[in-house]
């Protein structure tokens, strides 16, 4: 019985390391990035990782490479690229994998110039003949804020408010926070502003990315001289928040303190013009000079010199000289103003 018993246990061990040896000689991993999750900026250049290993020595001219993506939009798989013997084909223009890099089973994918569009689950698929294997990632395409500060005249006068506009174009994804913060000499740490603060409304481009701009409005009465402000700006796409400052001056030291309004310089020269509003670059009715001979200037050149933003972005919400609010009844179409401005961007 025990000859009988201990030949029993050998054959189970044996048929055991058969198994075994039956299921690596058959196994092909695909490994994918850790995560699964890939972040690049637009028009960056990315390589998509996908490594596979393979129990058995493979042949290159034996194993086979297809790249798919798949949409957000789309519950659809679309081929990227694929390669098998002496076969390879790229359906994303520059789409590319190394022949040379497959034979250490490296079959990552090269994409040039990476757009927005091109975000999604992309799936590495891997054929070793009979074998078969695949992994997936997520492709997150961003598209960083150009920001810019616009100031209104930033001298401190007696019962005058000022606006300053903090402008964030062409980001993606949509999410941004735009924030106000100041700093005075007797209180030297940043404190985030929240009264006087105007959100303005996400614009989406032509391209998918956005625009939004954020008003601060100031009562200069009753903010301290050389008062330090800064807009910051935060957004997946950057690696530390924007931030750029401004000084609040008082009038008596505005000496040498460049005062027009220098978005609207162009203006001076626009050809095709019958009437110069900026004879007088500190009257206080620039605005409604312009408003009142709009039909004087040419459109397309204020289109050209993207003028138009000043008209809708920095004023909607700001009462003109006269009390007048916003716009001007009989002035000016406003409707066609927006869409110039649209064009502008």
């Amino acid at each position: 019985m025990a000859e009988i018993a201990a030949a029993s246990a050998c054959c189970c061990a044996a048929l055991l390391l058969l198994r075994l040896a039956l299921t690596t000689a058959g196994e092909l991993k695909v490994e994918m990035m850790a995560g699964g999750t890939q972040i690049i900026r637009r028009n960056d250049n990315v390589t998509i990782f996908c490594n596979f290993f393979d129990s058995e020595p493979h042949n290159i001219m034996t194993v086979g490479i297809t790249w798919f993506r798949k949409s957000p939009t789309f519950d659809k798989e679309f081929k990227v690229f694929e390669f098998f013997g002496d076969h390879l084909k790229a359906f994303r223009p520059g789409a590319t994998v190394s022949p040379w890099r497959l034979k250490s089973g490296d079959a990552s994918l090269h994409l040039p110039r990476v757009q927005l569009a091109e975000a999604g689950e992309y799936r590495c698929e891997v054929v070793s003949t009979p074998k078969k294997a695949h992994g997936r990632v997520w492709l997150g395409v961003v598209a960083s804020p150009a920001c810019r500060l616009f100031l209104d005249q930033v001298v401190v006068k007696e019962n005058e408010g000022k606006l300053i506009m903090c402008e964030s174009s062409g980001f993606y994804p949509e999410a941004i926070n735009i924030t106000w913060e100041k700093w005075t000499q007797e209180v030297p740490h940043h404190v985030e502003i929240f009264e006087g603060v105007i959100p303005g409304p996400t614009i989406k481009n032509a391209d998918g990315t956005f625009n939004v701009t954020s008003i601060l409005k100031l009562n200069s009465s009753q903010e301290d001289p050389e008062t330090v402000y800064q807009c910051v700006v935060q957004h997946v796409s950057l690696y530390t928040p924007w931030r750029s400052n401004f000084t609040l001056t008082s009038e008596s030291e505005k000496t040498a303190i460049f005062t027009i309004y220098w978005w609207l310089l162009p203006l001076i020269g626009v050809r095709g013009s019958k009437t110069n509003c900026v004879t007088n670059h500190l009257q206080p009715s620039l605005l409604k000079c312009i408003l009142k001979h709009w039909n004087s200037f040419d459109i397309e050149t204020l289109k050209k010199e993207c003028l138009v933003f000043f008209c809708t972005q920095a004023w909607p919400s700001h009462q003109l000289q006269d009390g007048e609010v916003w716009p001007p009844e009989g002035s000016v179409n406003f409707n066609t103003i927006q869409q110039l401005d649209l064009f502008c961007r």
